[in-house]
């Protein structure tokens, strides 16, 4: 992201594998990117640190209640969806 959109990147994992595959892949780069291994449900940052929040494989860390209530989110969305009542979209913005 930090090199094909020219945006600065911090990234969270839980692995510190990860985060060192993460730093080794950085090495070279002409792009902005700090990483660092915690925990991103207990992290806290100021208001408007980010723009924008990207997040993969996080659902597999969830707690059981909170993983039923977005499963059942999704379908409902999808329902909603496929009748009509609800539209997906792709936004692209530029910050000024």
């Amino acid at each position: 992201m930090a090199e094909n959109f020219d945006v600065d990147v911090v990234g969270i994992d839980l692995s510190i594998n990860m985060v060192s595959f993460a730093l080794e892949r950085a090495i070279g780069r002409k792009c902005s990117v700090e990483f660092e291994v915690g925990d991103c449900t207990k992290k806290t940052y100021p208001e408007n640190t980010f723009d924008v929040i990207y997040s993969r494989d996080t659902i597999l860390h969830i707690q059981q209640e909170d993983y039923d209530e977005i499963v059942n989110g999704w379908k409902a969305k999808l329902k909603r969806s496929s009748v009509g009542e609800q539209r997906w979209g792709l936004f692209i913005a530029q910050k000024k």
